[in-house]
């Protein structure tokens, strides 16, 4: 199906794609009111947990009359592009959103007046969505329950992640087809989060012969060895050091803002002053958070790998009595 979009005087050419609309993300970009084509991806990549399969994938497109070229490429559904403009700030994205809200509607009456036409065959009313009861989402609200638990999070918050998702007003109007696809994305939700480190380390779990076991040393007669008391003790002290590093990232991070400030705005005006060039404030400005916001991940994910190797190290240390 060939077709095109247009919005605020951007034309979109959307792709047919598992009998659904998908537009690139170099388009939405443009669309959105971003100067740089990456800028979609890199809202992609810092909220990645809240898309499905049904909203973003990427895809092989085959692109002129040569079939063997072909460019990788993520696209996202219609669903997909209104989740996108939630992140996104730019002064459009609010009207947007609208406009997205506005062609799925018409998709869906288009649909709706197809599947009504009448065929000699006809013998049955069309094909419609069927609103679920409150027995049809027991399930879905008993998952959701899980899911505040192990995250922390309000039960509440994680009806509103849901209903956004899903662009529901109020989780009645889910119909019932829909609710596998709720309770698969739940369940992702779910499978994304973090596994946490034991809270207390007189709970300290040990693994051995397949399952794990309170570690000895909460029996009176254990006597720990030299290599599990140093253990345990940088254990007990673990929180607020880690605590102490990353107050301290963050102190230099804030620096690092406050020092380059000046430096960076001359380089900007420098470089208009002397020649036409790609790097334009708003892509200078954005790789510059990119790279910053990726450093700050990867020192989170370092000083949770830490914190794994010490609690193994501790484990091994108890289970070979050392």
């Amino acid at each position: 199906m060939e077709m095109a979009l247009t919005f605020n005087d951007v034309t979109l050419s959307p792709i047919s794609h598992q009998n659904n609309l998908w537009i690139r993300a170099v388009e939405l970009a443009h669309a959105l009111g971003y100067a740089q084509e990456n800028s979609v991806s890199r809202i992609y990549r810092s909220n990645s947990n809240e898309f499905t399969p049904d909203m973003t994938q990427v895809i092989e497109i085959f692109d002129g009359a040569d079939s063997a070229l072909s460019t990788k490429a993520r696209i996202f559904s219609l669903r997909g592009c209104h989740l996108v403009a939630m992140f996104a700030r730019t002064p459009v994205a609010k009207a947007f959103r609208r406009w997205v809200l506005d062609v799925l509607d018409k998709l869906d009456a288009e649909q709706h007046a197809a599947l009504s036409s009448p065929t000699p065959d006809d013998f049955t009313s069309p094909l419609s969505l069927t609103p679920s009861s409150v027995a049809d989402r027991k399930p879905l609200r008993a998952l959701v329950g899980s899911w505040a638990q192990v995250s922390g999070l309000p039960f509440a918050a994680c009806w509103n992640q849901l209903k956004a998702a899903f662009q529901l007003t109020s989780i009645r109007d889910l119909p019932q087809e829909w609710i596998p696809d709720a309770l698969a994305w739940v369940q992702a939700r779910i499978d994304a989060l973090p596994k946490a480190l034991p809270p207390q380390p007189e709970r300290l779990p040990l693994y051995r012969n397949g399952a794990f076991h309170l570690p000895p040393a909460n029996n009176p007669a254990h006597k720990p060895g030299p290599q599990e008391e140093a253990l345990m003790a940088l254990w007990k002290e673990w929180g607020s050091r880690t605590r102490e590093l990353e107050q301290l990232f963050n102190s230099l991070s804030r620096d690092l803002d406050a020092c380059r400030g000046k430096t960076f705005a001359y380089a900007i005006s420098d470089l208009g002053r002397h020649a036409d060039t790609a790097f334009s404030t708003d892509a200078m400005l954005e790789g510059l958070h990119a790279s910053q916001d990726t450093a700050c991940d990867l020192f989170r994910q370092a000083l949770h790998s830490m914190s794994r190797q010490l609690l193994l190290s501790l484990n091994v240390a108890v289970a070979m009595g050392r």
